[in-house]
């Protein structure tokens, strides 16, 4: 997630998004995943020397990273986009106090896992964690993948709340897939997230971006290729899932004390379809990016 503190430094990314061929570009790129560049430029109708234009204003503003390969004619160049969703703070600064925090995804506190269930480094999964009950490996803070059947990952945040302060709003956000056991069937899997031991929201995760091809030779066939990034709202008016309230329940019940927030994030089968669940970090999937959270808050007046 992209967090624009206030409007002035929003600046360049306004300025980069303030045409409609490169709105086109973000659009292309977040519809459709990693494109190449002569893809992107026949796509849109231009010439490759034009969109060479709008890609380093897009780089430039951090909306993009280009990823050079070798290919059959030489050497090919990949647009990624960095972000799926964007929160822009309007309120003059000071107004609100903000927490942010990047959480690995192997960072989990605690765990209860079905199998099939794993750990990855960018390299490779790590060894002994297909099985449940060996989960909690020493390697684990570094992973980059996390997968299971179903089951419930529970991770603390440590927050700066001291007495008096008020919490106004949670966001999380992270990318995720399901992932079917069966070769050639696609997932959905039911998750819900949890806010210290009270249950948030519940929403349906299906497959991302399915196929073959994958940069790593052990990856498997029936596996999504990346996931989506879901965006999860904790507010004073409920919570919210991708722009879509799914419950009534509210950051000022949930987080009233100072100390750590347990996030918890539950994974069942989706009714009849076969699913599990896969959460991408940092170095694995499409958006580049571990658990993300934000926590807004206002110091109590004593502050």
């Amino acid at each position: 997630m992209l967090y624009i503190r206030s409007l002035r430094e929003g600046l360049p990314v306004f300025k980069a998004l303030g045409s409609a061929t490169r709105v086109a570009v973000m659009e292309l790129l977040l519809e459709k995943g990693p494109m190449r560049m002569t893809a992107i430029a026949e796509h849109l109708g231009i010439t490759g020397g034009a969109l060479t234009s709008h890609v380093k204003e897009l780089t430039d503003a951090g909306l993009i990273y280009i990823e050079t390969t070798g290919g059959k004619h030489g050497l090919q160049k990949i647009c990624h986009a960095y972000n799926q969703h964007m929160l822009v703070e309007a309120a003059p600064a000071g107004y609100l106090k903000m927490h942010q925090q990047d959480v690995p995804v192997g960072s989990f506190v605690d765990s209860r896992v079905s199998e099939p269930c794993g750990l990855a480094l960018s390299k490779g999964p790590i060894p002994g964690t297909q099985e449940a009950n060996t989960f909690q490996a020493l390697e684990r803070e570094h992973a980059e993948l996390v997968w299971l059947a179903e089951g419930d990952l529970t991770y603390t945040l440590p927050t700066p709340l001291v007495k008096g302060d008020k919490a106004l709003e949670l966001n999380i956000s992270l990318e995720m897939a399901a992932f079917s056991s069966v070769e050639g069937r696609q997932g959905a899997t039911n998750v819900s997230l949890a806010i210290n031991d009270t249950n948030v929201a519940t929403w349906v995760v299906t497959s991302g971006r399915m196929g073959d091809r994958s940069s790593y030779s052990w990856w498997q066939r029936n596996w999504p290729q990346h996931g989506i990034v879901h965006l999860i709202s904790i507010g004073t008016e409920g919570t919210f899932v991708n722009d879509k309230r799914v419950s009534a329940a509210k950051v000022g019940n949930l987080v009233t004390d100072p100390g750590d927030i347990r996030l918890t994030i539950s994974a069942q089968p989706a009714g009849r379809r076969t699913g599990g669940l896969m959460i991408f970090g940092s170095a694995i999937g499409h958006h580049a990016q571990n658990i993300h959270t934000l926590l807004k808050y206002r110091r109590g007046k004593q502050r």
